[in-house]
């Protein structure tokens, strides 16, 4: 029999007992049953490396001087030479030891501790054993007060245990540098009765694995079992196994009730009187065993009750869903947090299988991945799956798990518990998709810089020739070509940077109603889902009623307009035998929300998960909205959030999101440039890496009556900032070895300090530098009218006169 010592139950004890009965009946002699017990104990716990935790155990019996045998009498000459002996002095005695080292093993090797007098001299010296001879009402005249602190309470007064929790350094436990230390004991605990003979017994046990108090209890119940199979030779004086020796083999005074575990213990004839004892206090013995066994299994009736009630409320109050399964993967407890995950009722997923209420797609892959997991008998944790509510809308779960093995080894199912992860995968795709824009955005920025820079140089030339060919019509009318095509790349850059904007710029908001600007793109679109649809015999209906009054936001409503026309064709796509297409607004806390569904092809969550997502390469078939990317950009620069829900063979709903308007919006209407002659003569430097927009600006300038010098580079311009003086300094921002700002920054260290004009082909200038910090009159950006550059020099200079 193996118990794991670090597992111990009262079941274990019990099973021990039993154990004890049985190895320990066919001896002769108590001293024999001891050694027995001692090797049994031993022997029958183990630890995880599958090692005894014990060091050493021992078994004490108080007995009579006269009744020792003579290797004891001898080892107590020895340690008593003067002799100070009487003949009815009680010595406590080693019976049987069983330990580490081979001199352990037995109690004839044993060197040290084989019998000390039974007074109170003896036991002042070993504490351990005075407290336990006093709790079972033994304590010899003129003993002194003992430590009670070892003492673990019992129920039993014919018995007692104590427990040393921390053996090393305690004054309790004697030897400790010859032993104690040496053998890295580290509890020592200890039990033992009295017989009705008046003498005692005490096992002691020297462990290497820490013991509890409440641990050590347990061992209290194998009293009875000890006394059971001691009790006998006790009464009859069979001590040693010289005692046995000659005797008669005669059973036939026992009587028809005697305990089985006596009778085949003994070879000598008992008197009447001998029995009568033996068959009372086994009685006792019995009955004690058995009351001890009520009061544990109510204790633990109790305890069970205890975990069984957390346990019940940890179920019931914990948001995440716990179930088992058996063998077959069917469902046979379900937590009642299964109606707030999925709609369902404990009992409606009982019977079933996690894969019943899975989608479509995780059915299989699910299935094929949790069956290796059941086969191989593993514990698992974060399995994510999709299932389907019972309202029909998709939850994402994050499912965890342990195997079921039942006590013969044999697998049972599955316990485990399942988190609703729905949230959390929305917030993981949404901050992916950031990341994704905000890498974008820097390779826009970047290609942004460039093409501006070469906008901006055909751009200034073109209109430095228009002015020049104004009465020429054939070569006017091709630079108006040339400017349109500028205008036209400057807004494709323009695109590129909103595409990736991710911050609201309010100077372009205006306060605007969803509800109209659903109406407008309706009626923009109607010539498609009605004239057109109709004459191919394809019927569309629209459906309104889920248009409610909503609050005003703050937005653009050409880019607003766009998003709602896009959704709109991309519904039509998806439905091109025709169908239904509903419209809704609400609001919500503080956004206005606003829905389109179609009945169309509806898509497949790979496509659906990935439809906002720019860098996506996947060839996506109609009506899977190849311009909603665009779409997302837009509602994110307006603060808002957009969402789709898509069932194959149902349809598609889009649901956005967009911030209430607290205030009305501030916005500005950009007045049409005109070019206004100003200030003339004065003396302006232009620093540009591009040496093409250096001569542009230069030539430009010049026809406006400046004195102009350009330099290409930051390290030019500083050396000739300290040996000339300017009036304005027109200065690129991005430029390599120096840069614009240290060019900047230089001009403070002079005697006058020029205007300054940033010229830049960054979009998000405002996020680069603070004109206030950096001391910057105005900023152009490229590609520029040139009529707005002179319009900017005027105001700077302007405000100087006033």
């Amino acid at each position: 029999m193996k118990i794991n010592f670090n597992q111990l139950s009262i079941a274990n004890i019990i099973k021990l007992s039993k154990h004890i009965k049985e190895k320990c009946i066919n001896f002769s002699s108590f001293e024999e049953v001891a050694q027995e017990l001692m090797k049994t104990l031993y022997n029958s716990f183990v630890t995880e490396d599958g090692m005894s935790p014990f060091v050493l155990a021992r078994f004490f019996k108080s007995c009579d001087y006269e009744g020792l045998p003579e290797d004891i009498r001898n080892y107590i000459h020895i340690k008593d030479p003067k002799g100070n002996l009487k003949l009815n002095n009680k010595y406590l005695t080693l019976l049987g030891s069983f330990g580490k080292l081979d001199n352990w093993k037995y109690r004839d090797l044993s060197e040290n501790f084989k019998a000390f007098p039974f007074n109170e001299y003896m036991l002042d010296k070993t504490p351990m054993l005075s407290a336990a001879f006093e709790e079972i009402g033994l304590k010899p005249a003129h003993l002194k007060q003992t430590d009670k602190s070892i003492l673990i309470k019992d129920y039993h007064r014919q018995y007692g245990i104590f427990c040393v929790e921390n053996a090393n350094g305690s004054k309790l436990i004697p030897k400790q540098a010859e032993f104690v230390r040496p053998y890295s004991v580290k509890s020592v605990f200890g039990f033992g009765g009295i017989y009705s003979t008046s003498n005692v017994y005490a096992v002691i046990i020297f462990s290497r694995e820490k013991l509890s108090r409440k641990d050590a209890q347990l061992f209290l119940s194998l009293n009875p079992a000890i006394k059971q199979i001691t009790l006998a030779h006790e009464v009859t004086g069979n001590i040693f196994k010289t005692d046995s020796k000659n005797t008669n083999v005669s059973i036939d005074n026992f009587s028809d009730e005697m305990p089985t575990v006596q009778m085949k213990a003994y070879n000598k004839t008992i008197s009447p009187r001998h029995k009568g004892i033996i068959e009372k206090e086994m009685a006792l013995t019995y009955s004690i065993e058995l009351e001890m066994t009520n009061e544990y299994l109510l204790g633990m009736s109790e305890e069970l009750k205890e975990s069984h009630e957390k346990f019940r409320s940890l179920v019931e109050n914990t948001t995440d869903w716990i179930w088992e399964t058996d063998e077959h993967n069917r469902y046979t407890y379900a937590s009642p947090q299964v109606h707030q995950l999925l709609g369902y009722e404990p009992g409606e997923v009982i019977g079933i299988t996690p894969f019943d209420i899975m989608t479509l797609e995780d059915q299989q892959s699910v299935r094929k991945q949790f069956i290796e997991i059941t086969e191989r008998q593993e514990s698992f944790s974060g399995l994510e799956n999709h299932n389907l509510h019972k309202d029909g809308h998709t939850v994402i779960l994050e499912t965890s798990g342990v195997p079921i093995i039942s006590p013969d080894g044999s697998f049972k199912g599955y316990r485990g518990i399942d988190r609703d992860i729905t949230e959390r995968k929305k917030t993981e795709q949404a901050l992916i998709q950031s990341e994704k824009l905000k890498a974008m955005g820097v390779m826009t920025s970047g290609i942004s810089h460039e093409f501006n820079n070469i906008l901006a140089v055909i751009k200034g030339f073109s209109l430095l020739l228009k002015q020049k060919y104004e009465d020429h019509k054939e070569i006017y009318d091709k630079i108006e070509v040339i400017l349109q095509s500028v205008t036209d790349g400057t807004k494709i850059v323009d695109r590129m940077q909103s595409f990736t904007m991710n911050k609201t710029d309010g100077t372009t908001f205006t306060p605007l109603d969803v509800r109209k600007l659903i109406e407008q793109v309706i009626e923009l679109s109607k010539p498609r889902w009605k004239t057109i649809s109709e004459a191919h015999g394809i019927t569309y209906y629209i459906d309104k009623k889920g248009m409610k009054s909503v609050s005003n936001i703050c937005g653009d409503s050409t880019e607003l307009r766009q998003v709602i026309l896009n959704i709109i064709n991309n519904s039509l796509d998806a439905m091109p035998e025709g169908g239904h297409l509903s419209f809704s607004t609400w609001n919500e806390e503080r956004n206005v929300c606003f829905s389109i569904s179609d009945t169309g092809e509806g898509m497949y969550d790979d496509i659906r998960k990935n439809i906002f997502d720019p860098f996506l390469t996947t060839k996506m078939p109609i009506g899977a909205g190849l311009g909603m990317s665009i779409c997302y950009g837009i509602i994110k620069r307006h603060g808002g959030e957009i969402d789709v829900e898509s069932e194959v063979g149902v349809g598609t709903t889009v649901t956005t999101r967009l911030p209430i308007s607290k205030e009305d919006c501030d916005f500005v209407t950009r007045p049409e440039q005109q070019h206004e002659p100003g200030v003339m003569n004065l003396r302006i430097l232009v620093i540009d890496d591009e040496q093409t927009v250096c001569e542009l600006l230069s030539e430009f300038l010049s026809q406006e009556g400046q004195n102009v010098k350009s330099v290409s580079s930051g390290k030019e311009a500083i050396k000739l900032l300290k040996s000339e003086s300017f009036d304005i300094v027109l200065c690129d921002l991005v430029m390599p070895e120096v840069s614009g700002r240290e060019v900047i920054r230089m001009l403070d260290t002079l005697n006058k300090r020029p205007k300054v004009g940033l010229i830049t082909g960054w979009s998000e200038e405002k996020e680069i530098f603070s004109m206030e910090d950096m001391k910057v009159d105005f900023v152009v950006k490229k590609p520029f009218d040139l009529s707005e550059l002179t319009k900017c020099i005027n105001i700077a200079f302007d405000a100087d006169s006033k």
